[in-house]
């Protein structure tokens, strides 16, 4: 099982991401769940790399192309370290969107999270199932 976890960069809920992870573990088995995220350093996909790797479970993320490849990312190395252009976050959205056969949307009641609900769009689009969870202010 493929699950993106994706968010608000403003979303700290540690507890609520090893819950789900927890809950995914218990359906599919530990060695059946991958976590798949966007790489940023703050929020949501922080919290699904750091709770991933902290359960031993398979981690892969899709950076946008101008941050730099890590150990993580499962495109080739060429396509990162390029130019800064806004689109680079939209191309990461669709890669997530592809990859995943769940995605679960971490959001905050009041906080806008434009990439978030992009990923999730595209996602249910391509007929996978999206959860959103807003948590509460």
């Amino acid at each position: 099982m493929k699950l993106a976890i994706v968010g608000s960069r403003e979303f700290k809920n540690e507890n609520k991401v090893r819950k789900l992870l927890e809950l995914y573990i218990k359906q599919y088995g530990f060695e059946n769940v991958t976590v798949v995220s966007g790489g940023c350093p703050d929020g949501a996909d922080f919290l699904a790399r750091k709770v991933a790797l902290d359960m031993g479970l398979d981690y892969v993320e899709f950076p946008p192309k101008h941050r730099p490849h890590n150990p993580y990312c499962i495109c080739p190395a060429n396509e990162y370290n390029m130019p800064y252009h806004v689109s680079n976050f939209f191309v990461r959205n669709s890669q997530i969107a592809e990859h995943c056969e769940h995605l679960v949307a971490f959001t905050i009641k009041g906080v806008r999270c434009n990439g978030t609900m992009d990923t999730a769009t595209k996602a249910k689009k391509m007929g996978k199932k999206v959860f959103v969870y807003e948590d509460g202010k």
